[in-house]
């Protein structure tokens, strides 16, 4: 069971690995749970209802809570990496030994999604290990085919 309704914010992840299908919940970095779950979540496809706290069915309750922030990865997320996501938090951009915190913002124009941003940019597959993105210059064209995972920037 979730600690819901404890009146305190949580850390909560959700990873889906179709090779085992198992679903792993990790609760403020540490496994709460898995188990075998036979739908991969993203066979359901195009929906038109995917909504965050809200279920496609008119019987089931709404959640009842705030969130602070929501992110979706590709690929899972080992215990290490759920662990330092949740020690990172929610300003993993941020570095507080600069004086100026840079930018990323992600920017939508005609389909094309880009990065605009202050500072050197860096990607990261796993959160852990970071690499210079040596040529990228603001506003910076994300590619389909490169599996990202995070984006950060340096000054």
């Amino acid at each position: 069971s979730l600690p819901i309704g404890d009146g305190v914010f949580h850390h909560i992840i959700y990873t889906y690995d179709s090779a085992t299908q198992l679903g792993t919940i990790y609760i403020d970095g540490n496994k709460a749970g898995e188990d075998f779950q036979e739908f991969n979540p993203t066979q359901f496809g195009g929906c038109p209802n995917m909504w965050i706290g809200k279920s496609q069915f008119a019987a089931d309750p709404y959640f009842c809570g705030d969130f602070d922030e929501f992110r979706i990865y590709q690929g899972t997320i080992s215990e290490e990496e759920a662990a330092i996501n949740y020690e990172q938090g929610t300003d993993i951009f941020y570095n507080p030994k600069q004086e100026f915190p840079p930018e990323v913002l992600l920017q939508n124009e005609n389909g094309n999604f880009y990065l605009v941003f202050t500072g050197n940019l860096q990607c990261s597959t796993n959160l852990i290990h970071w690499e210079n993105i040596p040529d990228a210059v603001s506003p910076y064209l994300l590619k389909n085919d490169f599996p990202i995972l995070m984006y950060r920037t340096i000054k």
